[in-house]
């Protein structure tokens, strides 16, 4: 915001709270403050529809569109990438757990699979996740808790997705060769 610009939500003429009034730039600022900023990623236009992404620990990865949209292949869908915060998110939840309940995976694999709408934005309609676990004496309880715990207390990912579409869950346990 430049000097002068106000932000949205304050007291209105009636001295009731308006999420719709003006505050003006200093209280925005203060409130600005006060939350937590966690990340911050770089996103490099390389050639055509090729962008490189760069995260804080300096990890990259590559993003493009399909032949179709100018692209050529040389890396995640923007929104493939959606899924694979959410596959990751909750896969890291889910082993984090299980280890503290001393459940030992010999492989476990998250397949994230989502609908989209076929006009745009061509928005996610419904998101899948599938955990397939595979160990020695895995207790389905505990996966089954993990799970839960991940989509409903631990995942940031869950939680801001499932909020703009619905998002279902499923696993299979195998034991070990």
């Amino acid at each position: 915001m430049l000097d002068g610009e106000r932000g949205h939500g304050g007291p209105s003429h009636n001295g009731k709270e308006d999420p719709h009034a003006l505050v003006p730039v200093e209280v925005v600022a203060t409130m600005i403050e006060l939350e937590r900023i966690s990340s911050t990623v770089e996103i490099d236009l390389h050639a055509g529809m090729h962008f490189v992404a760069v995260g804080a620990d300096g990890v990259a990865v590559s993003l493009d569109a399909d032949p179709e949209h100018g692209g050529k292949g040389l890396g995640f869908r923007p929104l493939e990438l959606l899924l694979v915060g959410l596959g990751s998110c909750t896969g890291m939840d889910v082993v984090s757990i299980l280890r503290k309940k001393r459940q030992h995976l010999s492989r476990y694999l998250v397949e994230v699979s989502a609908t989209q709408a076929e006009t745009h934005p061509h928005v996610f309609t419904s998101i899948h996740i599938h955990h397939i676990l595979e160990g020695d004496d895995v207790q389905e309880e505990a996966v089954k808790r993990s799970i839960e715990l991940s989509e409903t207390t631990y995942c940031p990912a869950f939680a801001m997705l499932s909020k703009a579409t619905p998002i279902t869950s499923s696993y299979e346990i195998h034991r070990a060769p």
